[in-house]
């Protein structure tokens, strides 16, 4: 309906501005499209075939203007009505000058208009009428007043049927001699009314007319308009929002100026430092994390005996020449059977100062893995990430082969497996450690195959937030291996993360009984969210397992946790 009465009002109107010219107007921070009905200049006589004349009024057009001055026979109403031939829509703008002409004795003037006129049943409205003010009080439409002149003037809107007042401003009236800029906007029943760009009325109607038919009225006055601009407005469809682009918080591929040195000679602690020449990046300042060093959890040896951690030339991913970190265990410390767990070479971020990340890299197990890997749920364990929170201080309570005890209150860990008949498979686990260690979810794929002897990429984004808003997430070389929705921390107390360890070399004690255990790390990034390229997520699959091992939710399935040693 709309399109068609834009053609109408177009082919209608001789100084016509094409209706696909528009122009965006704000209203209350929402965009409106404003796009041009009709431009009339009053230019000739044929203005009267685009409007329609009710009273006696001399009507005509001189240099750009219509000029109307109404009868001062004793017999005559002194009004006119004169209404543009096509019904608008019921959102519009409409813009024009206007003004009362000299001499002042005797001039109201009165420059009013109708605004969505139609007849009480509804229709259309039928031109006719002897443009007696009352006749337009019983029908459906909008009036807006600006009178002066010999009276005290005044401004208002009014709805009928009833003359009901929805907004009056009586210190606002008309002078004959000036010249009004005026503008009126209809929108989704808000009645708005500038006057030189001076808002003067913003009025509601709760139960907005329809639109219709769109009129200039006057009584008693000597006036004018001129330039007179109809618009349809529409809200506009909302620009696309792009979103920023996501930028990375880290990456390196160990490149040159990339450096590993003792942190803590005491301890056998190393750390990354130097600035990635590749990347830009700085492991001495830029990684999101307070602080960051590898942890090997031995004593009584030197490091270089049991654990080794090096920045190795080798050929990378793509088959050119790289630098990469080389780590390995070589075997267990004289120490564990006292201590209870067995040596780890992993990569810790500390207190990272946020809850949730997408991290990726590159990693290559070692040639002979399936000949040293044992077999069995439980004993092939081998972690390549892990989240945990802090030690909550609660009392832990002695476990069966220690494995239901932890220092951890929480701690979401990767697993690669390996089943009684040789075939590997992923684990993801989540579980509150303290003070008896509970298994709060698991999920297990073995249908994502464990890449030997390659590198492969690995993807991993967690959120640590309590259900329904956290996530755990594995990929591996584009397919997903896990998804959890639900619980990522501990559920009654939970605790900031302490750290995380996005590569990890931990293994079963059993691993270590038959040679040493290594892995390459290459091209590491760290993100805010899913970057562009990011596997995508299968939401279908989340929270469900490709099959269900014996050791689902079994605490005793777990890495070990430290001794508790008896109290003397």
């Amino acid at each position: 309906m709309l399109g068609s009465v834009l053609i109408a009002l177009v082919s209608a109107a001789s100084a016509a501005v094409p209706a696909s010219a528009s122009r965006p107007i704000e209203l209350d921070g929402e965009t409106w499209s404003a796009t041009a009905i009709a431009h009339e200049t009053f230019a000739d006589a044929t203005w009267r075939d685009r409007w329609v004349v009710e009273g006696d009024a001399a009507c005509a057009a001189r240099d750009g203007r219509l000029e109307v001055v109404t009868s001062d026979r004793p017999d005559s109403l002194k009004c006119a009505t004169l209404w543009w031939r096509e019904p608008l829509p019921a959102d519009i703008l409409i813009e024009m000058t206007a003004g009362a002409s000299l001499p002042a004795a005797g001039n109201a003037a009165n420059l009013n208009l109708f605004f969505h006129a139609r007849e009480l049943d509804g229709r259309l409205y039928q031109f006719g009428r002897s443009s007696a003010y009352g006749d337009y009080h019983k029908i459906p439409n909008y009036i807006i007043t600006l009178t002066g002149g010999f009276q005290p003037g005044w401004s208002r809107v009014r709805r009928d049927p009833g003359f009901a007042i929805l907004s009056e401003e009586k210190s606002t009236r008309s002078e004959p001699g000036e010249t009004y800029r005026i503008r009126a906007m209809i929108s989704g029943g808000r009645i708005r009314y500038w006057l030189n760009d001076r808002l003067v009325h913003d009025a509601r109607d709760p139960q907005p007319l329809p639109g219709g038919h769109f009129a200039l009225r006057t009584w008693q006055s000597r006036v004018w308009w001129s330039d007179i601009r109809i618009s349809a407005l529409n809200r506009a469809a909302p620009a696309p929002i792009t979103p920023a682009p996501v930028k990375p918080l880290f990456k390196s591929g160990f490149e040159a100026g990339v450096e590993l040195r003792p942190d803590d000679p005491a301890r056998l602690l190393d750390a990354l430092v130097g600035r990635d020449k590749t990347t830009g990046f700085d492991w001495s300042s830029d990684l999101p994390a307070k602080t960051s060093k590898f942890v090997y959890i031995v004593k009584g040896a030197p490091a270089s005996g049991d654990i080794r951690t090096e920045l190795r030339n080798t050929t990378g991913r793509t088959g050119a020449a790289t630098r990469a970190l080389y780590m390995e265990v070589t075997k267990l410390t004289p120490d564990f059977r006292e201590r209870g767990v067995p040596n780890r070479n992993e990569f810790l971020l500390f207190h990272p100062g946020y809850d949730q990340v997408y991290t990726r890299h590159w990693i290559k197990l070692q040639d002979n893995y399936l000949k040293v890997c044992p077999k069995g749920d439980a004993q092939s364990w081998r972690m390549f990430y892990e989240i945990k929170e802090p030690d909550s201080k609660v009392s832990r309570v002695a476990g069966a082969d220690n494995r239901q005890t932890g220092t951890n209150n929480y701690r979401i860990s990767f697993y690669i497996r390996r089943k009684t008949d040789g075939k590997l498979y992923w684990h993801v686990r989540g579980e509150s450690p303290q003070p008896v260690r509970v298994v709060d979810w698991d999920v297990f794929n073995d249908e994502v195959a464990v890449p030997i002897g390659r590198w492969f990429q690995v993807e991993v984004f967690f959120r640590h937030k309590p259900a329904p808003d956290g996530m755990v997430w594995l990929a591996i070389d584009g397919r997903q291996v896990a998804l959890h929705r639900g619980n990522a921390q501990q559920p009654t107390n939970p605790l900031p993360v302490e750290f995380y360890s996005p590569f990890k070399l931990y293994q079963s004690p059993e691993w270590l009984a038959t040679g040493p255990v290594s892995q390459w790390i290459d091209d590491v990034e760290f993100w805010p969210d899913p970057p562009p390229g990011a596997t995508p997520r299968d939401e279908s699959r989340a929270n469900q397992s490709t099959f269900t091992p014996s050791i689902a939710g079994n605490p005793a399935a777990s890495s070990p946790g430290p001794s508790l040693r008896p109290k003397p």
